[in-house]
């Protein structure tokens, strides 16, 4: 902590002896943010402009008061939340009442436009800085999942008017491109590896998960414990067949996408969202069909958020009739959206494959059972030798400490193990003994997934501790936050010990362990304790 203490201290030395012009700070969780502010740094060095490239996680609204110009890039988590990695900063800016009159900023928003709280956090720090009195350079850019164009633009256009505040006679060269590399200098690349294997976890369970392994051999492809791959999927040919017929269309019937001429049942069928809905598909749906049931249900946000997350397109034409052309079904429908899967293996032990854990997803609708649009496309329509098309999406704020020394604490429940498989394995590989592991499922006998490979970790000494948690294996349900409650003198002397603590599962579970860990500190009705951890970066959460 020391050392962390000085380097800090001479960074703002630094800092103070050369102001950069211009502070640029993001909030990312995937990459993307991270990756359009060193953009935006590329470009306006290039300029001869000066820059410091912050991340939200280690900034504090105090620094502002000696910046005069900040261009901020955010994205949005969940429920119109900052990434967890921002979380901090955006709760103290939000607290906040400084005077900002001599900043000048501009916002760059990232987000999806299929969700109900688009770029949200980026709009509620503008809202926050202009109450401040900060002053906006530009009009705010909110990126879509397309992002590269408006960045593009928000880069360009903000260069320009700072341009015309401090220099207006210098002839500024528009950027041409965004980078072709990420932020963490690999290719921004579509690769294609080939089904290798797939096995059954939980071959008596009711829940299908399956361990599948992707043969991955291209050298450009690099990864680490925690980073996860993106998968656009092959929806149902069983729902586009019933969303068709419903329809009264025909498979081949020709409709314009993008400029060209498409077979509507293609579309349907791989480039476009038909298994989840959306608050804008809803909408969308409303605006051409009109249906006085469907808008009281636009009003109603609780049976809205209920019925978004229970449904799917063909549902929402079954229960809200209306007609529809084909253009219009497409335009309802739209883009459809990537799949993300965490790794579970470690590139270090398993050169040129990437191992994955998939929850086969089905549910029943309309007296037929229907499946999850990418988990079925893995674990049951790809044969072995199949082709995958993914992406690999980098994720620093889940990786392992670089000390391999360092005690760690994971928790997950369910498929919230994988990541913790690449973990265990890079760990082992380097006899790092200080590993604490708290798993949670429903049954021991049917749901301890990866159960023979951890229980050797533990006899092996590379698990110090493997503390399970079945809900349904007694009368009263054991959940992973009661092991850490059990558990507390233990782990208090791991974390006196340095110990960094990892939470991979839902955001529920993610709420309940997050509580269960407050209670160790001196104030548990807040949440002071992990968010002292968290700003030490020894607190890591990846929840869906």
């Amino acid at each position: 902590m020391m050392i962390k203490t000085k380097i800090t201290s001479l960074f703002q030395k630094g800092q103070k002896n050369a102001p950069a012009d211009v502070t640029i700070l993001y909030g990312s969780k995937s990459g993307n943010a991270r990756f359009v502010a060193e953009e935006t740094a590329r470009y306006l060095s290039s300029q001869n402009i000066t820059t410091d490239v912050q991340n939200m996680k280690r900034f504090t609204p105090e620094k502002m008061g000696s910046i005069n110009y900040l261009f901020i890039v955010v994205s949005t988590h969940g429920e119109g939340d900052p990434p967890p990695s921002a979380v901090s900063f955006y709760e103290q800016l939000m607290a906040s009442d400084l005077s900002l009159r001599h900043l000048s900023y501009s916002i760059c928003a990232l987000g999806d436009s299929e969700y109900e709280f688009f770029c949200q956090a980026g709009k509620n720090i503008e809202r926050k800085l202009n109450a401040l009195g900060a002053q906006p350079l530009v009009e705010r850019a909110d990126c879509d999942t397309e992002f590269r164009d408006t960045a593009l633009h928000w880069i360009q256009t903000s260069y320009l008017h700072y341009l015309k505040r401090n220099n207006p006679k210098e002839v500024p060269i528009e950027p041409n491109q965004l980078s072709t590399v990420s932020p963490t200098g690999e290719k921004v690349q579509l690769y294609t590896g080939i089904i290798e294997s797939r096995h059954r976890l939980n071959p008596d369970s009711k829940d299908e998960i399956y361990h599948i392994v992707v043969a991955a051999s291209s050298e450009n492809i690099k990864y680490h414990p925690g980073d996860c791959i993106s998968v656009v999927p092959m929806n149902p040919g069983i729902m586009v067949d019933d969303l068709l017929h419903l329809s009264q269309f025909q498979w081949n019937q020709s409709v314009k996408y993008h400029e060209k001429n498409e077979s509507l049942g293609d579309l349907l069928q791989s480039r476009l969202e038909i298994t989840s809905l959306s608050q804008r598909s809803i909408r969308e749906y409303n605006e051409v069909t009109c249906n006085q049931q469907l808008a009281s249900l636009l009003k109603q946000k609780k049976r809205l958020k209920d019925y978004i997350r229970n449904n799917n397109l063909l549902n929402l034409l079954i229960d809200f009739p209306g007609k529809l052309s084909p253009d219009e079904l497409v335009t309802v429908a739209g883009k459809i959206k990537p799949r993300y899967y965490s790794i579970a293996s470690s590139q270090m032990v398993t050169p040129g494959q990437i191992h994955l854990t998939v929850k086969q997803i089905s549910y029943q609708s309309q007296s037929k059972t229907y499946y999850g649009a990418c988990s079925s496309h893995l674990s049951q329509f790809l044969k072995t030798g199949s082709e995958i098309q993914f992406r690999v999406i980098p994720n620093e704020n889940f990786r392992l400490p670089h000390k391999t020394d360092r005690p760690i604490i994971m928790i997950a429940s369910g498929t919230g193990i994988a990541p913790f498989i690449g973990f265990l394995q890079e760990r082992n590989l380097s006899a790092s003994t200080q590993n604490w592991l708290i798993f949670g499922e429903k049954n021991r006998k049917q749901n301890f997934l990866y159960g023979e490979y951890l229980t050797k970790l533990k006899k092996k000494g590379i698990l110090a501790h493997l503390d399970l948690a079945f809900s349904r294996d007694q009368n009263q349900k054991v959940y992973v936050q009661d092991k850490i409650k059990e558990k507390t003198d233990d782990i208090k002397t791991w974390l006196n010990q340095g110990a960094a603590i990892y939470v991979c599962g839902s955001v529920k579970m993610g709420e309940g362990v997050r509580a269960a860990f407050n209670l160790l500190g001196e104030k548990p009705e807040d949440a002071s304790f992990t968010n002292n951890l968290e700003e030490q970066e020894r607190y890591f959460e990846d929840l869906y």
